[in-house]
C-alpha cells in the first residue's frame, strides 16, 4: 500500500468497519440461537459447538498470524482472511445442516482474526507515529457498536423476517 494510493481516512474507517464486522460476529449468534435451535433441531451441545467453532478458530489462526503479518504484510492478510470471511458468512447463511453451521462459523473466526492485529500494523506502519494510540484506540470503541448492532437491532430485523 502507497501512502497516496488511497486516503488514510478511507483506510482508518474500512478497518473501523471490518472490526465492527468481527465483534458482530462475535455475538450476535445468542439473539438467532433460538430459530437456529429450531430450524435445525440442535441441541443444547449442538448450539455450544456452533457458537465455539468461531471463537476455537479465531484463537487458532492467531499462531500463524505475526509470522504472516510480518512476511505477507497486513493488506495481503487482510484481504486473504476477509475472502474467508466472506466464504464463511456464504456457508453460514446457505446451511443446511450442523456441519455446515460451524464450517461457516469456523471460516468467519479464522477470517477476522487478523482486523485487530492487521490494523494496527497498517497504522505503525502507514500513520504518523503520534496518531498510533488514538487510532487503535478508536477502533476499538468503535468496533463496539458491532456488539450492540448485534443484540437490539439484529433481534429487530431478525423479527421483521417472521411476519
Amino acid at each position: 500500500m502507497n501512502r497516496r494510493s488511497v486516503p488514510l481516512t478511507a483506510v482508518f474507517f474500512s478497518l473501523v468497519l471490518l472490526y465492527i464486522l468481527a465483534y458482530f460476529y462475535r455475538v450476535s449468534l445468542p439473539v438467532i440461537a433460538t430459530d437456529l435451535s429450531s430450524e435445525f433441531a440442535l441441541g443444547a451441545s449442538q448450539l455450544g459447538t456452533v457458537s465455539a467453532a468461531l471463537f476455537l478458530a479465531f484463537a487458532l489462526t492467531q499462531l500463524p498470524l505475526g509470522p504472516l503479518l510480518d512476511r505477507l504484510g497486513p493488506r495481503p492478510v487482510l484481504l486473504g482472511l476477509g475472502a474467508v470471511t466472506v466464504c464463511g458468512s456464504v456457508l453460514f447463511a446457505s446451511a443446511r445442516s450442523f456441519e455446515m453451521l460451524v464450517a461457516g462459523r469456523a471460516l468467519m473466526g479464522m477470517g477476522t482474526a487478523a482486523v485487530l492485529m492487521g490494523s494496527l500494523k497498517i497504522y505503525a506502519s502507514y500513520f504518523p507515529p503520534g496518531r498510533f494510540a488514538t487510532l487503535a484506540g478508536l477502533q476499538v470503541a468503535l468496533g463496539n457498536l458491532g456488539n450492540l448492532m448485534a443484540t437490539v437491532p439484529l433481534a429487530w430485523a431478525l423479527s421483521l423476517i417472521h411476519i
